[in-house]
Order: C-alpha cells, then structure tokens, then sequence
C-alpha cells in the first residue's frame, strides 16, 4: 500500500494565529518545525499500518515548509508548485 500525505499549515500543533503561518514572521520558523513534527508522526503511523511507501505533499502556500532535512527519510517529499503524483 503507497500512502499519499497531504500537509496544510492550517491546524498544525501548537498554532493559533494565522500570522503565524506567513514566511517573515516571527513564529514561521516554529511552525515549519511542529509542521514537520506533525508529518513525521503520520508517516510512522502510515508505516507502522503496514504501508511500503510513503509520498508527502507540503501543501501550504509556497510549498516549501516541510523541513527535508528533519523528515523520515523513509518517505519521499514533493514541494513546490509543479508536482507529479
């Protein structure tokens, strides 16, 4: 089974204000990091339900907050604006 997660800033722990979510201000760099906390959680949980594969779509905005350097390195991340699924 190949899983397919879709991350939104909307909703990501510990964010309360959407001033929050927008890259220059003050908490930008906080959320990208509970974002990819966030990610990393479901992509053991997708593992750990016995999926073989693992694709993360950052999908909020720019599409560049998910931290490639801090995620799973077990699932493959596509960012940016042109993606192919």
């Amino acid at each position: 089974m190949r899983v397919l997660i879709s991350a939104d800033a909307e909703g990501v722990t510990g964010i309360t204000n959407t001033n929050e979510l927008l890259f220059g201000r003050p908490h930008y760099e906080f959320m990208r990091q509970m974002m990819t906390d966030d990610v990393n959680a479901a992509i053991d949980g997708a593992f750990a339900g016995g999926a073989a594969a693992v694709v993360v779509n950052d999908a909020h905005w720019t599409m560049t907050n998910v931290q490639i350097e801090r995620l799973d390195p077990r699932a493959e991340l596509i960012k940016g604006f042109h993606k192919h699924l």
